[in-house]
């Protein structure tokens, strides 16, 4: 994320980068948190103010751009139920899923057409 190599991220790198994953695992965050801009982001993490975020400023995104398995549960269990939640209490009912089993199955399968799953004779 470096491009310049100095040990730290200005605003473009971050922007370019590191804001993006973080934004695209924090807007399913269970607690509903505010996002915020790239900017904002930024001037959160910046904690002496000098306009760049060192190896210690970033700590909290580590999460974001480093998700474990745990994060993946989390963030695609987010989906489904903001994808799915038709009357907005925040649970998914059977009829929900139902109603949409294509979102709960496009999660698991691609239709990939190029796939060949046919008889394959190797002799």
């Amino acid at each position: 994320m470096d491009d310049d190599r100095d040990g730290k991220l200005n605003l473009a790198e971050f922007s370019t980068y590191a804001y993006d994953g973080y934004k695209s695992y924090a807007e399913f965050e269970p607690n509903g948190a505010r996002v915020g801009t790239k900017l904002e982001k930024f001037l959160e993490l910046d904690m002496n103010r000098d306009n760049f975020l060192s190896e210690e400023e970033l700590i909290p995104m580590i999460p974001y751009l480093k998700p474990g398995e745990l994060s993946y549960a989390r963030h695609y269990t987010s989906y489904l139920i903001h994808e799915s939640d038709d009357n907005g209490d925040g649970n998914l009912s059977i009829d929900e899923m139902l109603n949409h089993e294509y979102t709960f199955y496009g999660t698991f399968f691609q239709d990939d057409e190029d796939d060949d799953d046919e008889f394959h004779d190797e002799l």
